[in-house]
């Protein structure tokens, strides 16, 4: 006898980058307030009335990415993000940062896509990897050409590269990196990606990620583009030398990267550190999507 397949009820399964960037946005919502404690946070908007209003214990969930602010990843006008933001200027940016859809491997991100996120960087950022028309015209911006992205040698998109800050930086050498992926040039896509480590050491010394449950999504977050690195085998090329000091690199960043894993271990509780192994494990386990075959190109899936 044929029984019908099981169904699975109740509300879907949170994607973790989707809790992880609530974690973050939550940490930076509590530094611009200059709360510590997420009690006193709340006692701010205990009253039901006000335009603001949180439960007791919903901030405390935000900031362990247990749930999602309703409406926030619709960007709806009325969601929570967006009222905060109103009273905690560049909050929300926090939350709706391109970073985040860029460090989802499995989805595969087309040019056109990718300079979208570039746009949403800032015109001061894209500006320097785009190649763009002028406006005639004072006051009109400068637009993307059809073949928007810009050929720059290895040292000048390093120093490109080099001139950012915070997640900002992290997204240009991810657009970089998916770029060179997308070409099938190892090089550009190898040294963008290994560009992003300063940027995470740079944020881990930030006030938002002096918190234990930021500095745990911060690194989990790493964790993503380390993995997404070591998916990739690099063929041998004829530039021998070169090919064998960015593998070193690789493998250094993967290193210390799990130096400061151990000794975050150790700072947490029992429950925390559960979570942590969960989300890494997670993080590690994500199967990035291919534009090519297993074998095409220079660069290959490695199982």
């Amino acid at each position: 006898m044929e029984t019908e397949p099981s169904i699975r009820r109740g509300r879907p399964k949170t994607p973790l980058l989707d809790r992880l960037r609530v974690v973050v946005w939550a940490h930076h919502v509590m530094h611009a307030s200059g709360e510590r404690a997420a009690e006193a946070f709340e006692l701010r908007y205990a009253n039901p009335r006000g335009k603001i209003h949180l439960s007791r214990g919903l901030w405390s969930r935000y900031l362990r990415g247990e749930t999602i602010p309703q409406s926030a990843v619709a960007r709806s006008d009325r969601s929570l993000v967006k009222r905060l933001d109103a009273e905690f200027p560049g909050t929300g940016e926090i939350f709706s940062h391109p970073v985040w859809r860029l460090l989802d491997f499995q989805e595969l991100l087309g040019p056109d896509q990718l300079l979208v996120e570039y746009i949403h960087l800032g015109e001061a950022i894209w500006l320097q990897f785009v190649n763009f028309i002028e406006q005639p015209g004072i006051s009109k911006p400068p637009l993307p050409g059809a073949f928007w992205s810009m050929h720059l040698k290895s040292v000048e998109r390093k120093q490109r590269l080099s001139r950012l800050s915070g997640l900002d930086g992290v997204a240009a050498c991810l657009i970089e990196g998916r770029m060179g992926f997308l070409s099938q040039t190892e090089e550009r896509f190898v040294t963008s990606m290994l560009s992003a480590r300063k940027y995470f050491n740079q944020l881990a010394k930030t006030e938002p990620f002096s918190y234990r449950r930021a500095q745990t999504a911060l690194l989990v977050m790493e964790g993503y583009c380390i993995a997404y690195l070591e998916r990739v085998c690099i063929a041998a090329s004829n530039n021998g030398d070169s090919y064998t000091l960015l593998k070193s690199k690789q493998l250094e960043w993967r290193h210390d990267w799990g130096v400061q894993c151990q000794a975050h271990s150790a700072k947490l509780s029992p429950s925390s550190f559960q979570t942590f192994k969960s989300w890494l494990m997670t993080a590690a386990a994500t199967e990035p999507s291919r534009p090519c075959r297993p074998g095409r190109g220079i660069l290959v899936w490695m199982k």
